[in-house]
Order: structure tokens, then C-alpha cells, then sequence
């Protein structure tokens, strides 16, 4: 996610589901001898993700560097089966 600052990028993470917002906002103004120059930029970015095996929110772990978001989720642990008796 090159060009993102931190605060700009927000995640959720559920059991089964990954999150992943940013927007940005650029206003840039020029003042000189006849004319005024104004830019403003802004953009957005959302993506949801569905995991393959249930992770844990709790112990999930986002870093941010140099332009690359890296989210760690730990599985959780699956239950086996278990057998139901008719009655």
C-alpha cells in the first residue's frame, strides 16, 4: 500500500473474515503573481477478504513498513466432530 500513511489504513478482523480500508487526502495551493494554483486529490481503497479456516481476532497482529502491510492471524484450533445420538 505504497503511498499510505499508518493512521490512514483501518482493519477489522472477524473469525472468518479480513477487512481493509485507507483514504487519503492531498490539497496542495499556490499563490503567485496572477494566478492561484489549487489541487486536491483524495482516494479510497476497501477490500474484504474471506479466510479459508477460522483465526483468532484476538491475537491477530498488523505492521505497517516502508509501504507493505503485513497481518498476522493465528488459526484457531478446529473442533473435532462429534457424534449425535438419536433418540
Amino acid at each position: 500500500m505504497p503511498g499510505l500513511e499508518k493512521q490512514d489504513i483501518n482493519i477489522n478482523v472477524t473469525e472468518d473474515r479480513l477487512e481493509i480500508s485507507a483514504e487519503t487526502k492531498h490539497e496542495e495551493k499556490k499563490e503567485e503573481k496572477g494566478y492561484v494554483y489549487r489541487e486536491r486529490r483524495s482516494g479510497s481503497y476497501y477490500r474484504a477478504i474471506s479466510l479459508p479456516s477460522p483465526v483468532d481476532p484476538d491475537l491477530s497482529k498488523a505492521s505497517y513498513k516502508n509501504g507493505v502491510l503485513e497481518v498476522k492471524m493465528p488459526k484457531t484450533e478446529i473442533k473435532k466432530k462429534k457424534p449425535l445420538k438419536i433418540d
